[in-house]
């Protein structure tokens, strides 16, 4: 009988991805797959909206780019990961967000300084 741990990992491994660590890699791409206990969240706040992706009779659940522009800060918020500040940074200037939602999150973790400097990088870009 297989748990759906087992079955989840069958089913990765027949699309060449191997575990390692607790993450999956795959030579046919430089993405990785990470599959995190839940509940999710991004510093105090729970992710609660997602967006599917449907590609023929296939569907995939990912985070919003709001919320991953979250992680990405939070990386650097809290672990001063500044690979996470230019990451947030990549997402925000390639994807339509929701800048206010960001901000908002943001000052609620009491992280105005670190912000300041994300807000700084978006407007060196922009000029």
């Amino acid at each position: 009988m297989w748990t759906d741990e087992a079955k989840v990992l069958w089913v990765i491994e027949q699309f060449g991805f191997r575990q390692v660590g607790r993450t999956f890699a795959s030579h046919q791409t430089p993405f990785t797959l990470d599959f995190p206990k839940g509940p999710l969240g991004v510093g105090e706040q729970a992710i609660t909206q997602w967006n599917t992706v449907s590609r023929n009779l296939q569907e995939l659940e990912v985070i919003r780019p709001e919320d991953s522009v979250k992680d990405r800060l939070a990386a650097y918020f809290f672990w001063n990961d500044y690979a996470g500040l230019s990451q947030a940074v990549a997402v925000a200037t390639n994807t339509s967000i929701d800048f206010d939602e960001i901000k908002n999150w943001a000052m609620k973790e009491d992280e105005s300084q670190k912000f300041a400097d994300f807000q700084r990088r978006l407007e060196t870009l922009d000029k």
